[in-house]
C-alpha cells in the first residue's frame, strides 16, 4: 500500500511538473523563443541630378541699324551746308558770305544782308557793264534763283539772270547782291531747302 501511495506521489509529481513546463514554454514571454524581426531591406538612394537652366536667348539685335542708316542726313556730304554759289567776273572770283538759310535737319537761320554780312571781306574789282556769272555746284539744282540788289540794308527787286549771269552796272561805286536759291517740290507747292548768300564788286 505504501509503494503504491509513492508511485502515485511520484506520478502526480511528474504530471504537475511537465504541465509547468508547457506554461512556462507557452505562455511566458522570458522563455519563449523570440520571432526573428523581419530584415528590413535597405533600398539605395537615388542621386536626383539637378536640372540645367536653359541660358536666356540673348535679345535680336534690332534690323536696320547699320553705320548709314543710324547716321543723319546732315552727317552726309551733299547735306552738311548750304551750298554756296562760285560768283565769278571773267577770271576773277567773287566771294560769297552765307546768309540765312532753311536746310535739311540743319534747321534755319536768319542773318543781316548786304554790307554788314560782307565786312571784312576783299572787294573784287569789276570793268562798268562786265558780265557777273553765278554756278551752283550742287545736284539737284535749284528750282529757283535769284539775284537782288542790295542799298542800305535792303534787297530791290531781282536783276534779269541770262543762264544765271548779269551785267554790272555802268557808274562806279561798290555794289552789294543778294543771292537766294530754292528747292521745291515737283508741283513747286511746298519747299523743300533755301539758302541764300551775299557779295559785293566794285565797279571802278
Amino acid at each position: 500500500m505504501k509503494i503504491d501511495l509513492k508511485l502515485t506521489y511520484i506520478v502526480l509529481l511528474v504530471m504537475m511538473l511537465s504541465a509547468c513546463s508547457r506554461h512556462n514554454t507557452a505562455d511566458n514571454p522570458i522563455h519563449s523563443t523570440p520571432s526573428p524581426e523581419p530584415k528590413q531591406t535597405v533600398v539605395p538612394k537615388q542621386t536626383v541630378e539637378p536640372k540645367q537652366t536653359a541660358e536666356p536667348a540673348a535679345p535680336a539685335k534690332p534690323a536696320g541699324t547699320s553705320a548709314v542708316e543710324t547716321a543723319t542726313q546732315a552727317d552726309r556730304p551733299y547735306r552738311a551746308k548750304p551750298p554756296l554759289p562760285v560768283i565769278t567776273a571773267g577770271a576773277a572770283e567773287i566771294p560769297a558770305v552765307q546768309a540765312s538759310y532753311c536746310w535739311d535737319y540743319l534747321g534755319c537761320a536768319d542773318t543781316a544782308i548786304g554790307e554788314m554780312m560782307y565786312d571784312g571781306q576783299t572787294l573784287t574789282v569789276v570793268q562798268p557793264g562786265e558780265r557777273i556769272d553765278t554756278v551752283l555746284n550742287y545736284e539737284p539744282q535749284p528750282s529757283s534763283v535769284i539775284v537782288t540788289p542790295v542799298v542800305d540794308e535792303h534787297a530791290y527787286d531781282p536783276v534779269p539772270l541770262t543762264d544765271g549771269g548779269f551785267t554790272a552796272p555802268e557808274e562806279k561805286g561798290v555794289y552789294y547782291f543778294m543771292y537766294f536759291a530754292n528747292w521745291t517740290t515737283e508741283d513747286g507747292v511746298h519747299t523743300l531747302n533755301q539758302t541764300s548768300a551775299v557779295f559785293a564788286f566794285e565797279v571802278r
